[in-house]
């Protein structure tokens, strides 16, 4: 308990340590005041502890200082999926220290790849690039894909919550042969995972010709572009070929 206090106290004092300060030094700050005792005798003064004593007391610092460690793991392990949320998309099973835990009756939560929040952003990018649009600007759109693909990048990490994982994705897109015009989006994965072979995500836009729309002002008899994108798939282990250095329209 006087730990505890001492711990409150300094958490007070310094209001701009950070949140783990408090719990990782509790045990450090308990076991010194346990040890106060041995180290003083009737005056008051100060003594050395008996060979006997100090045995204990290296056994109680050092039990100390591994919970201190261990509480110390937890934060940094806290702090790693804040901001790589997408390490605890893949499998921990066989991990030493971390472990899922479920309580009885509740429901396990999923954990949701950022790839899924990347893929949405930029399917939102596109369609509001092409959407009612001339087809001629789509085509040209299209035949520059590659190129286009790294502006809606750095438009979808802008859009989203900044976290060091983002720097970690890769967005790209293709248009696969004999799909009309189907623009493939891909959200490759660089960072740490349990997938041995890394993994990625999906989501296809079909990109259609339409009568003119009435939302753009584009001259009568003018074809304009419908874009509608689809779900994302769920994360596939390999990485994808390399897109070629220039994706044509199909």
């Amino acid at each position: 308990m006087s730990g505890a206090l001492y711990s409150i106290f300094i958490a007070a004092s310094f209001p701009d340590l950070p949140d783990s300060v408090p719990w990782v030094i509790w045990p450090l700050i308990s076991s010194a005041i346990a040890s106060t005792t041995s180290f003083l005798k009737p005056g008051p003064a100060l003594t050395i502890p008996k060979p006997s004593t100090r045995q204990n007391l290296l056994i109680v610092i050092l039990a100390n200082a591994l919970l201190s460690c261990w509480i110390a793991f937890h934060f940094s392990v806290r702090d790693w999926l804040r901001e790589y949320p997408s390490i605890a998309n893949g499998d921990i099973s066989r991990s030493t220290f971390v472990n899922e835990i479920s309580l009885p009756g509740a429901q396990q939560r999923r954990q949701v790849s950022r790839g899924v929040a990347i893929l949405n952003v930029a399917g939102d990018i596109l369609t509001e690039r092409l959407d009612g649009r001339a087809w001629a600007e789509t085509e040209r759109f299209l035949l520059n894909l590659n190129n286009e693909m790294v502006q809606i990048q750095q438009q979808t990490q802008a859009r989203l919550e900044e976290v060091n994982e983002n720097q970690l994705w890769q967005l790209r897109a293709t248009v696969p042969p004999g799909t009309q015009y189907t623009v493939l989006m891909q959200a490759l994965w660089q960072g740490p995972s349990s997938f041995r072979n890394g993994f990625y995500l999906t989501r296809a836009c079909n990109v259609t010709r339409v009568a003119s729309l009435i939302n753009r002002q584009l001259p009568p008899g003018t074809i304009a572009t419908q874009v509608r994108c689809g779900a994302i798939s769920d994360p596939i282990e390999t990485v994808p070929p390399p897109t070629p250095a220039n994706t044509p329209a199909a």
